[in-house]
C-alpha cells in the first residue's frame, strides 16, 4: 500500500509541475501577449483587452507558483509519512 501511495505521490508532483508550466507559461504569459496584441489590432483599440493582457503577463509567475503549491499540498496528503507516535512499552 505504501508503494502505491509513493508512486501516486510522485505522479501527482510531476503532474502539478506540468500543470503549472502549462498554466503559467501558455495560458497566462503567452495568452496575455496574444490578448494584448488582439486589443491593439481591434478597429477601435480596446484598452481593457490591453490592460487584462498586461495583467496576465505580470501575474503569470504567481499563478504558476500557486498551481505548484496546491499540487504539492495534495501530494503531501497522499504520500505516506512515518508515524511520529511513540510506542507504548
Amino acid at each position: 500500500m505504501k508503494k502505491i501511495r509513493s508512486i501516486l505521490g510522485v505522479l501527482l508532483a510531476v503532474a502539478s509541475v506540468l500543470a503549472a508550466a502549462y498554466v503559467g507559461v501558455w495560458v497566462m504569459f503567452v495568452g496575455g501577449i496574444v490578448q494584448g496584441i488582439e486589443g491593439i489590432k481591434a478597429t477601435p483599440v480596446s484598452s481593457i483587452d490591453i490592460a487584462f493582457g498586461v495583467l496576465r503577463v505580470v501575474f503569470a509567475g504567481f499563478v504558476g507558483y500557486l498551481v505548484v503549491a496546491v499540487g504539492f499540498m495534495v501530494t503531501k496528503l497522499v504520500e505516506p509519512t512515518k508515524s511520529k507516535r511513540k510506542k507504548i512499552k
